[in-house]
């Protein structure tokens, strides 16, 4: 008897081999989603990882007043912990390409010792060669792609300063003989500079042998066993910050050598202070390097996607399973019942269907698994390879999430079928070799408004009467497509809501085109007068603004410290012309009190305060001070404190630095704007300058390797939906096939049949898109929620053509579900199909 209840169990699946393949795709679409985009962050991660291995990036980067030489390398190279130590060149020079002046930062390299892997921040080859001859160089890749300048071109510095660019370099003039990538900038993010235009725009290596410098301005170190290490995980910084500590000793004693050995030579040195000469080392991480932060961030930006989106995109998938195992159930009525006559125990009877449910969901969970670890973590990789240059893609998959999400959909499938069998199992075979009493009928609520309801056509009241009648098939197929029109516009909302960041950050709050830090030296009145009066300005304004800290108590170290930029005006109305400062709820537009502070608002969210309560601030130089908060204001980037010059007098007992200068320019073209940029630095001792275009290009740059990702996101939610719909679809028509039978023995044709179910399935699907709307703004709100940074929130936009898209692409696929069953319509057997089970 077991032989032949599994040769049953083979023919069913056969038989109904379409629902069959219906769970197998929707278990296969939700764990391919669920594990590629899960598996995303920990391959973007390990990529990275192995890259910094492979090129053996540095572990901690160390910068001195004074630069180094022999003697405090070999002194680094000798702390317990550090496996190896090199001095490295770095400077800043000007250069011009096709006419416009840019600020290029070039690196030395020992071209002599490419093949020795213990050369740190190796250089990969991309295309061309390494230099083999005096006065040839590399460039990176991203820059070759950026400006009009290729292999064999030749590249001019100059010093943009005073002094001779020979000081530095033996030649300025070098070929471009390849192009490279490099681990130390990952993007087109790089370090701040006083050259030149303030910004740079370009990074070039050159022999190390063409630096005639005295001092090493950097030196870079690794940690012995900090390469075996994850680089992004905790156990990689419990390794390193011991080492980092005992550095930091090392660089005190170096300092006292160094300040005693220069003696009076200190007095003429700019660091020093008050004619007190200053010797200072700065022992920084990988934590402290921003190409290494930005994309450790962007990987937790897709773990935080992944917590929220597949979890919901699962459900979806889950829920359509169920359902279709219940009606399976219900419809095996007549077989179930013959199997218990026939002697068959319940446990035996229900292991046909469950094993019916494993086969599908197991398979397709193996399928998907395999199918989503091989396709979107690559196609997630090549989108944020726009923006990174890591290369090649290292796996790194995790089983345990891959058989988790596998026994999830086996669990589903198989406990709902087993909870639909209970409740058939306890019935007698008479009861269950009988079909099941029709529900009685009764009107429904549509039939007591009297104005609308008889107005209604026949064809139309029976299709209202079907689709409200039976509320569990209507309850169902509504969740199911809802759900999937929710994920549709929720991928389309992510989409809005990163672009509109951007245009509302540096276009509504950051009314103004460039900004500047002004030095201690810089004479600021003069700079002042003559840049209100210059054609190229249109509006400018000076302030104060510092790095610092906040947090929500004084105790100095508490887990809930945030950096802060701090900023202080004289005159709030001036300020209102450049920054549009408005309450985060209400959106009215705030002026900057003279009593209080006005709170970012993702700062106010995690120090967990409100108007009227205390933040306690500090700068470099100070410790806690307290003040009360007024207001909490919109930013979408960064993290700042607005107050009055008046209350950072009160609060920090000392006078506003006047540090920082905002403008508003009249030239739109940023070649115009860094040529001013760059008279202001020459004219003035302005330390850096910040350009908001070339800020908001950079955002856009971002922007553009995630609208990949979202039309990822948004092809596999409607996939999802085509896979849901048919499902759906194909049910409704099984579970009906006597009616469908009838009605055509009655003289239907096959296209007034085909229109009596598709009317009923449009509406169905236009009740699920509309309520889907609805889910998808919750769904949206709470992604966005989720995906919150430090120092980027985004807005919780979806523009009025993502609704009208992800109402019709559903819509769209219930139509083409239905053109696709009108062959299976037109093949129902009537005969057959009207049979009796007596």
């Amino acid at each position: 008897m077991k032989k032949a209840l599994t040769k049953d169990t083979y023919r069913e699946i056969k038989k109904s081999f379409g629902r069959f393949i219906s769970i197998f795709g929707i278990v296969l679409v939700g764990v391919a989603f669920f594990t590629g985009v899960k598996a995303s962050a920990p391959y973007m991660k390990k990529s990275a990882d192995a890259f910094f291995d492979r090129t053996n990036f540095f572990d901690f980067k160390i910068y001195s007043t004074i630069g180094f030489n022999d003697e405090d390398i070999e002194a680094v190279r000798n702390t317990d912990g550090i496996e190896s130590a090199e001095g490295a060149f770095v400077m800043e020079a000007v250069t011009r390409i096709e006419g416009n002046e840019k600020t290029f930062q070039i690196m030395s390299y020992d071209f002599d010792m490419e093949d020795d892997e213990t050369l740190m921040n190796r250089l990969t080859l991309v295309d061309g060669r390494m230099p083999e001859n005096p006065k040839e160089c590399v460039i990176r890749s991203y820059e070759m792609q950026q400006y009009n300048i290729g292999i064999g071109d030749q590249i001019t510095f100059e010093s943009g300063s005073d002094s001779d660019i020979s000081e530095s370099i033996s030649n300025d003039t070098y070929t471009i003989v390849g192009t490279v990538n490099t681990p130390y900038y990952l993007s087109y993010q790089y370090d701040s500079t006083s050259v030149g235009n303030g910004k740079i725009e370009g990074v070039v290596f050159i022999p190390e042998k063409d630096f005639v410098m005295e001092q090493y301005p950097v030196v870079y170190a690794t940690v012995t066993g900090a390469k075996e290490l994850h680089t992004y995980k905790d156990e990689y910084f419990q390794t390193t910050d011991p080492v980092k500590d005992k550095v930091e000793e090392v660089a005190k004693e170096r300092e006292e050598i160094r300040y005693n050995e220069l003696g009076d030579i200190m007095e003429t040195y700019t660091g020093s202070r008050d004619g007190v000469p200053t010797v200072k080392w700065y022992v920084l991480d990988r934590n402290s390097h921003f190409s290494y932060v930005d994309y450790g961030n962007c990987g937790d930006r897709m773990d935080a996607i992944a917590k929220v989106f597949p979890v919901f995109f699962y459900l979806v998938a889950a829920l359509v399973c169920l359902t279709t195992m219940t009606r399976m159930i219900d419809e095996q009525r007549g077989n179930i019942g013959t199997l218990k006559a026939l002697g068959y125990g319940k446990l035996r009877i229900a292991m046909k269907y469950v094993t019916y449910a494993l086969f599908a969901s197991l398979s397709g969970g193996i399928a998907g698994c395999i199918l989503g670890l091989i396709s979107l973590p690559k196609i997630i990789f090549s989108a944020w390879g726009i923006v990174y240059t890591v290369d090649g893609m290292v796996a790194d998959p995790e089983p345990l999430m891959c058989i988790l999400s596998i026994l999830i959909a086996v669990l589903v499938t198989v406990v709902s079928t087993v909870i639909a069998c209970v409740g058939e199992l306890t019935e007698t075979p008479a009861l269950l070799l009988r079909p099941k009493s029709p529900k009685n009928g009764k009107k429904i609520l549509l039939e007591h408004i009297h104005f609308l309801w008889k107005r209604f056509s026949f064809t139309w009241k029976v299709t209202a009467r079907n689709i409200f009648r039976y509320k569990k098939r209507f309850f169902m197929t509504v969740v199911g497509i809802a759900g999937c029109t929710a994920l549709i516009l929720a991928g389309f909302g992510i989409n809005n809501s990163v672009s509109g960041m951007v245009t509302r950050q540096f276009g509504q709050i950051f009314d103004y085109d460039i900004a500047g830090t002004l030095s201690d030296g810089c004479d600021k009145e003069a700079f002042y007068t003559e840049y209100s009066n210059h054609e190229g300005i249109n509006n400018i304004y000076i302030l104060t603004q510092l790095s610092g800290t906040a947090n929500n108590s004084d105790t100095k170290g508490d887990s809930s410290e945030k950096s802060v930029t701090i900023v202080s005006v004289s005159d709030a109305d001036r300020y209102s012309e450049f920054t549009d400062i408005t309450d985060n709820k209400s959106g009215k537009e705030l002026t900057i009190p003279d009593d209080g502070v006005y709170l970012t608002y993702k700062m106010a969210k995690d120090l967990k305060l409100e108007p009227g309560d205390d933040v306690y601030l500090k700068t470099d130089e100070d410790e806690y001070v307290k003040a009360e908060i007024k207001g909490i204001v919109t930013m979408y980037a960064g993290q700042y404190v607005f107050m009055s010059d008046d209350y950072y007098r009160e609060i920090f007992g000392k006078e506003p630095e006047n540090n920082y200068f905002i403008a508003g320019m009249n030239y739109s073209d940023t070649h115009k704007q860094q040529e001013l940029g760059a008279e202001i630095m020459d004219k003035y001792d302005v330390e850096n300058i910040s350009y908001y275009d070339a800020v908001k290009d950079n955002f856009d740059q971002m922007i553009s390797s995630l609208s990949i990702i979202t039309v990822v996101l948004i092809i596999s939610a409607a996939l999802l939906a085509f896979v849901v719909l048919y499902n759906l679809i194909t049910v409704n028509v099984s579970e009906r096939i006597r009616e469908i039978a009838t009605i055509k023995v009655l003289g239907f044709y096959d296209k007034e049949v085909a229109s009596y179910v598709y009317r009923e399935n449009i509406v169905l699907s236009i009740i699920g898109a509309a309520a889907g709307l609805f889910l998808g703004v919750w769904l949206h709100s709470y992604i966005m929620d989720v995906i919150e940074m430090d120092d980027v929130i985004f807005p919780k936009i979806i523009n009025w053509y993502s609704y009208l898209l992800a109402f019709v692409i559903t819509v769209i696929f219930g139509l083409i579900v239905n053109l696709a069953m009108y062959k299976k319509l037109k093949k129902i057997p009537m005969v057959e199909s009207l049979k009796s089970v007596e």
